[in-house]
């Protein structure tokens, strides 16, 4: 089974414990993605993860990361379990997925705008609007500049990209010119 669908399976067991909560899931989804952080270092990434390391060490280290951001105790027991079953190399996968489940049961959805400059909020304000509108949701927007793409915007949606770029419509001219 991938690492993805183990780490669904937890996120969900952890949605089920903090049904209804939506200040604890608030701050799991804030204490999960500053833990997740931990991973993105190397040499800590290869004593957390491992399957093999004490797991009273590592009950020890997630007690002390715990402690210092004032972890709610639903997280506390929910990272033993981790520990117990060995699957504490999960937790980034578990962080994301665990807030996208979140958004997804108070209808909110993450979308990126990636445009050429940097937009200004009258433009992001609008983006976010239609796509509200057209999703029938809330819109997380978040914003990325690439100036590869020359001008116009991409908006990514999950699994969904609205390709809007200059970048993109300069390709397909070519292909159809050299065609």
């Amino acid at each position: 089974m991938s690492a993805e669908k183990i780490a669904h399976r937890y996120s969900t067991a952890l949605m089920t414990l903090t049904e209804g909560q939506t200040a604890v899931q608030d701050k799991i989804i804030d204490d999960l993605a500053a833990m997740a952080q931990l991973y993105d270092d190397k040499a800590i990434r290869k004593i957390i993860a491992s399957p093999i390391v004490n797991p009273e060490l590592l009950q020890s280290v997630f007690n002390n990361v715990t402690d210092q951001l004032k972890s709610s105790d639903v997280l506390k027991r929910f990272l033993g379990s981790l520990i117990e079953n060995k699957r504490t190399g999960l937790l980034p996968e578990l962080a994301q997925d665990f807030k996208r489940q979140v958004q997804k049961s108070r209808g909110i959805v993450d979308a990126t705008v990636t445009a050429a400059v940097p937009l200004n909020d009258g433009e992001l304000s609008e983006i976010r609007t239609k796509l509200e509108s057209m999703l029938k949701k809330r819109v997380n927007l978040l914003q990325k500049v690439d100036k590869s793409i020359l001008g116009g915007f991409e908006i990514r949606i999950e699994n969904s990209v609205l390709d809007m770029t200059l970048k993109t419509k300069l390709e397909h001219m070519t292909k159809f010119a050299v065609s």
